[in-house]
């Protein structure tokens, strides 16, 4: 966290005003580079939409749930009851979960 002169937290957050196409602001981890407002706009569209299952993205989302489920046993059946194993088997839960965002969103983000 950075602090002004007077030890206060600093606005870290860039002004921005929103409707403007020529400001820049950063977005969506994993997004390595500034986008526009518009194409910020757009991006979150994309995010926020459903997306059916088109050609062999099916078969993708189920290899990726066939993976999860292999996992999820494994630590089932190796980890004894603890914080750690709830933890592994929620990131491994999100892990699945932004593989099959990577497949709707087809790599947009």
């Amino acid at each position: 966290m950075k602090y002004d002169e007077m030890g206060a937290p600093a606005n870290s957050e860039p002004e921005v005003d929103p409707n403007a196409d020529t400001d820049v602001i950063e977005v969506a981890q994993g997004v390595n580079r500034v986008l526009t407002r518009s194409e910020a706009v757009d991006i979150i569209e994309e995010i926020c939409t459903y997306h059916a299952p088109e050609g062999d993205q099916g078969e993708r989302y189920n290899a990726i749930r066939g993976a999860l489920r292999v996992f999820l046993r494994a630590i089932d059946n190796n980890c004894p009851p603890c914080a750690d194993r709830s933890s592994a088997i929620r990131k491994a839960r999100e892990a699945a979960m932004t593989a099959n965002a990577a497949i709707a969103l087809r790599g947009l983000v």
